[in-house]
């Protein structure tokens, strides 16, 4: 949890509305906020925040907690403060809206918060930057809610399984419907909770510069928690890392960032030293660069990309991976027509 104190009366103004940007919650407020009112991806506001921001490592890890959190659980969040605001919650200002959203999903989900804590921060948050009034109200709805938290009603499974499902588990009717007329309600209610889990980073091993007993000690001795993909050997899940720029294997090219399935695909596909392979759609380049990996960086891959401005990703993976054969290439997919013919086409197409 944060160390943030709260500025006195005295200190307050202009300054401490942009300080208060400047915390964890804060800023995880902020981003919220931004998220709802663009067409922003919620993982590139983030990575831009992280990147640029000089919160400590806990309060980033905080921050990066609530904001993925929120987004994930949202509509359970909105379910439950609906039904204890007094008034249209979907129509409150968006700054209050995700101060009550924050505060809530550490009560319900973080349990090493304590929540008089969690409700406090929201509050002061609203009422540096908004005031008594509101501030009032925010104080108000989560104090209720903590007094009746153990007596939350969610929609009664027996009358509309669809509609508790989709609140419970935070999923559109229209999935929840798919899946119980294609899996059943037993396999249906597996996959909703599944989709819920916090998602693992996977940590590709480029065997060209290191090996697998390699970065497996050199996660150890980074005390960086991980498990050892059960479908792609050389792959590494972790839970714990927050930045992996902050990584030496990573910045050095020993391993890439890039899913177990995404790279058992390529493996599949058995490229092989001399080939000529098509990447299309290749941005940023995961695939392309572990195929160049298999093929000992002998022969050519075309990484083929639709928007000129993502080729510089396509090749700052490949520089930073050691290899050289990879020509990362202007044109649309659909209208390509190669100068030679392919051995191998990889497509992951968007």
């Amino acid at each position: 949890m944060s160390n943030e104190q709260a500025p006195t009366p005295s200190q307050r103004g202009d300054s401490a509305d942009q300080s208060v940007f400047e915390t964890a919650r804060g800023t995880a407020v902020k981003l919220l906020s931004r998220y709802e009112s663009s067409d922003s991806y919620i993982d590139k506001l983030l990575d831009a925040e992280l990147r640029r921001s000089e919160l400590s490592a806990v309060d980033k890890a905080l921050m990066t907690e609530l904001v993925n959190g929120v987004v994930r659980w949202q509509s359970r969040l909105d379910w439950v403060l609906t039904g204890f605001y007094h008034g249209e919650f979907a129509k409150c200002l968006p700054i209050v809206r995700n101060a009550l959203r924050i505060a809530l999903y550490q009560m319900v989900f973080l349990s090493k918060i304590p929540a008089p804590a969690a409700i406090n921060e929201s509050v002061e948050i609203i009422k540096r930057v908004k005031g008594e009034r509101h501030s009032g109200i925010v104080n108000g709805v989560l104090r209720n809610i903590l007094r009746n938290i153990q007596n939350i009603r969610y929609p009664v499974k027996e009358e509309n399984l669809v509609l508790h499902h989709s609140i419970l588990y935070a999923h559109p009717q229209w999935i929840v419907r798919r899946y119980v007329e294609r899996y059943g309600e037993e396999e249906s209610e597996l996959l909703l909770a599944a989709n819920n889990h916090r998602p693992m980073l996977t940590l590709r091993v480029n065997t060209l510069k290191s090996s697998t007993e390699a970065v497996r000690q050199a996660l150890t001795e980074a005390e960086i928690k991980f498990e050892e993909s059960p479908i792609h050997d050389g792959s590494f899940l972790i839970t714990s890392l927050r930045d992996v720029k902050s990584l030496t294997i990573f910045t050095d090219g020993h391993v890439s960032v890039q899913d177990a399935s995404a790279s058992l695909a390529v493996r599949l596909a058995a490229p092989e030293p001399g080939m000529r392979v098509y990447d299309l759609c290749s941005a940023p380049g995961g695939k392309a660069v572990y195929a160049a990996e298999l093929m000992q960086d002998t022969g050519t891959v075309v990484a083929l990309e639709k928007y000129d401005s993502k080729l510089h990703l396509i090749r700052d993976n490949a520089n930073r991976a050691g290899v050289s054969i990879i020509s990362a290439q202007h044109g649309d997919a659909r209208e390509f027509t190669a100068k030679e013919p392919a051995d191998l086409v990889l497509v992951d197409a968007p």
